[in-house]
C-alpha cells in the first residue's frame, strides 16, 4: 500500500514538473512575441504619426505583418480623428492587405457605444 502512494507521489511531482515546464515555456513565448510586436511598432510609428499628421510619406516596402502594425498604430492614433484625415488614412489602406472588406452580401451590425446605452435604467 506504501509502496502504491510513494509511486503516486512521484507521478503527481513529475506532473507538475512537466505543467511548470509548459507554463515557463508559454511565458517565453508569449514575452518574445510581445517583444517582436514592440519592435514593429517602433518601426512603423514615425509613418503613423507622419499620416495622421498628414504630411507626404514615401513608406518603404512593407510586409503584411508591418503593414497590419501600421494600421493598429494609425487606429489607436487617429480614433478621433475626422474629415481629411480620416479619408487620407483610408485611401491609404484601401486595397492593401492590411484591413479587410466586407464581402458583397454580407452584413454586419454596427453596436452602439453611447454610454446611457450601455447602462440599466
Amino acid at each position: 500500500m506504501l509502496e502504491l502512494l510513494g509511486i503516486s507521489v512521484l507521478a503527481l511531482a513529475g506532473l507538475s514538473v512537466v505543467f511548470l515546464l509548459a507554463l515557463v515555456f508559454k511565458r517565453s513565448r508569449l514575452a518574445r512575441e510581445e517583444q517582436r510586436r514592440e519592435t514593429l511598432e517602433e518601426r512603423v510609428r514615425p509613418f503613423a504619426l507622419a499620416l495622421v499628421d498628414g504630411e507626404a510619406v514615401e513608406l518603404p516596402e512593407l510586409s503584411t505583418e508591418e503593414r497590419a502594425m501600421l494600421a493598429e498604430a494609425i487606429g489607436r492614433l487617429s480614433r478621433n480623428l475626422t474629415g481629411d484625415a480620416r479619408g487620407r488614412i483610408g485611401r491609404y489602406f484601401a486595397g492593401t492587405s492590411a484591413i479587410v472588406v466586407p464581402e458583397s452580401g454580407s452584413t454586419f451590425r454596427q453596436r452602439s457605444f453611447s454610454r446611457k446605452s450601455s447602462r440599466s435604467v
